[in-house]
């Protein structure tokens, strides 16, 4: 696959367990993130429909405002984006096809 057709993956919340490929996220730099931001900031530092792929991995129950989180990973997710999130201590799981 050459670089033109690389799937774009984001994991928000990424702690210490980034998901492989992808560009992590978080507010620790201590952390796997190659993004520092506070995700309860908004916008996230990413241009408009840039991701193919989305991971929230027990993080989005740990925000102020987890509608305004879902808000702006549709603003940052391409047309035919996937994201997947899910929360451990819940097991609650979700995945959303972004359609435009």
């Amino acid at each position: 696959m050459n670089d033109n057709t690389a799937i774009k993956i984001l994991d928000i919340g990424c702690g210490s367990q980034k998901v492989e490929g992808a560009i992590g996220i978080d507010f620790n730099s201590d952390l796997s993130a190659d993004v520092v931001h506070d995700l309860n900031l908004f916008p996230y530092p990413f241009i408009d429909n840039e991701f193919d792929k989305i991971y929230i991995k027990s993080t989005l129950f740990l925000l102020d405002n987890p509608v305004r989180v879902m808000e702006e990973v549709f603003r940052i997710s391409k047309k035919g984006a996937i994201v997947l999130w899910y929360s451990r201590i819940s097991d609650l799981f979700g995945i959303m096809l972004i359609l435009g």
